[in-house]
């Protein structure tokens, strides 16, 4: 899907206005940036999914189906509330640095870096690859 989207992408910066645009940009995806993508998902997926197993397995399973231990009480396992003591502390440190980076990105857009643009003109050559 980003394969894909980065090609639509490239295409219509690119290659829809003129067909001698030349692009600098290789979008082919790395096959090592794969792996590591890869190997990311499956451990999530294995942790994600034992780790409610392993509780769920320890539980009687009359007293499971009856729903006695479900409870508004904080009487949980460790597990799950390591669980979800990690998965808030890691939205929360997205977060944050998500809004870092539109704050510095705002701040870059309004920066004076000392040039004067008025009467200015912007002028491009693009050479044709052979």
């Amino acid at each position: 899907m980003a394969y894909a989207g980065t090609r639509l992408i490239l295409y219509l910066a690119f290659e829809a206005g003129n067909p001698n645009n030349y692009v600098p940009v290789s979008a082919s995806p790395s096959m090592a940036c794969a792996a590591v993508r890869a190997r990311v998902s499956v451990l999530t997926g294995i942790l994600f999914g034992v780790a409610p197993a392993w509780t769920t397995s320890h539980a009687d399973p009359v007293e499971a189906l009856r729903g006695a231990n479900r409870s508004v009480s904080g009487r949980g396992s460790w597990a799950q509330k390591s669980l979800v003591i990690g998965q808030t502390a890691m939205s929360i440190v997205l977060l944050s640095a998500a809004a870092l980076l539109g704050k510095s990105l705002r701040n870059l857009e309004h920066q004076n870096f000392g040039f004067a643009t008025e009467g200015r003109y912007l002028v491009s050559i693009k050479p044709l690859a052979r």
